[in-house]
């Protein structure tokens, strides 16, 4: 982590607790500042505090865009692991209303970033191309930087959930090269997400191991250990899987401590669970997963990574429980065909093959069903 970055935050809170209530507009958007990369970094009780005091501040000004600002992080906030699948969809709600009612721009802007999250939690591919158009949209009447490069890594999404692997390519090199022209924060570490899809998804990620393996040392962040173990999962490396199981299953929460970037950690340490058989990460994931049974798993839209469904599957297999482990693949198939999410249907239907394999069934002759396991699940 960030030590100068943490600094930052930790002065912008400060100073913005100092303020004289008269310096609303300064109190108000330090706090927010702050309180949004506190949720970056998975600290959901540091960042409601600041809001809290946000929210004083704008109330007592006449000034609706301090108000869609603090509806806009706390918004934020509801898409952390913690809040459950009902609570963006309320402060989605919420936001949007306000934007109608006011008119206020930068509202319109944060409400549309946010439903690209929900149109892949709960919607489909043709949501979020809807959601992308709209964006583009705002991004000529406000000229920001971050607006212009929304709609090229939605772009990205897309094709990779789609399967379009070719075209995925160009479109995170061109989201890459403008993000960085406009030197928007979220575009380098966005476009690393996407390209790790994209190579687990066309089989290279293995490759990629080496380096992995010397950033999660570095970073030692939950996002970084569980990269570092998918790719070990694809290329079947044994006992790192195990090290790196044994990692993310230490005490604590740890799709809390991932922060925003808890879907992608999910999705990577159910791998890593059913790889190494690890019972009780399994244990702690499926117990922070079953809330989101039925929705899809995304970082703002900009990263989909299959539905909730899929590791709750693999993570029911890894603990023996065999029949609901082929009801929920099912399941997780028909999502991401209605969805038309063709990568994530195809990785679906090759995990029923994959859960058969490592749990040795044997289907009976011609009637296509599951079997029974021999040998026994570990």
């Amino acid at each position: 982590m960030d030590r100068r970055a943490d600094r930052l935050i930790d002065e912008a809170e400060a100073l913005a607790a100092s303020l004289p209530p008269a310096d609303a507009q300064r109190r108000v958007q330090l706090a927010c500042w702050a309180a949004h990369h506190r949720l970056n970094r998975g600290d959901r009780v540091g960042a409601l505090w600041l809001l809290d005091l946000a929210d004083a501040a704008a109330r007592a000004t006449s000034e609706s865009t301090l108000h869609g600002l603090v509806l806009s992080v706390r918004a934020q906030s509801d898409t952390l692991v913690g809040s459950g699948p009902g609570a963006p969809r309320r402060s989605l709600a919420e936001l949007r209303a306000f934007a109608t009612h006011t008119g206020d721009l930068s509202a319109d802007a944060a409400a549309l970033v946010l439903a690209a999250g929900q149109s892949l939690v709960d919607g489909t591919l043709a949501d979020l191309a809807d959601v992308r158009d709209a964006i583009a949209a705002v991004a000529r009447r406000i000229p920001r930087p971050d607006l212009r490069w929304w709609p090229l890594a939605l772009d990205a999404s897309l094709e990779i959930a789609a399967g379009r692997s070719s075209r995925a390519s160009v479109a995170i090199e061109l989201a890459a090269r403008e993000g960085r022209q406009a030197n928007v924060e979220i575009a380098g570490p966005t476009a690393m997400v996407q390209q790790l899809l994209l190579m687990r998804q066309d089989g290279g990620l293995g490759s990629v191991a080496g380096s992995l393996e010397h950033i999660s040392v570095v970073s030692a962040s939950p996002a970084t250990i569980s990269a570092f173990g998918l790719a070990c999962v694809q290329v079947g490396e044994v006992g790192p899987i195990e090290d790196v199981a044994a990692r993310l299953a230490a005490p604590g929460d740890l799709l809390n401590r991932a922060g925003i970037q808890w879907p992608y950690v999910a999705m990577s340490a159910t791998e890593v669970a059913f790889a190494s058989g690890h019972g009780v990460l399994a244990a702690q994931l499926e117990d922070r997963l079953a809330p989101y049974a039925g929705v899809g798993l995304t970082l703002h839209g900009v990263g989909y990574f299959g539905t909730v469904d899929r590791c709750l599957a693999l993570l029911a297999a890894t603990r023996g429980d065999i029949g609901r482990a082929f009801a929920l693949l099912a399941m997780a198939q028909a999502q991401e065909a209605r969805r038309g999410a063709a990568a994530w249907e195809r990785r679906a239907a090759s995990d029923e093959e994959r859960v058969r394999a490592r749990l040795g069934l044997v289907s009976r002759a011609g009637d296509g069903s599951p079997g029974t396991p021999s040998p026994p699940w570990r």
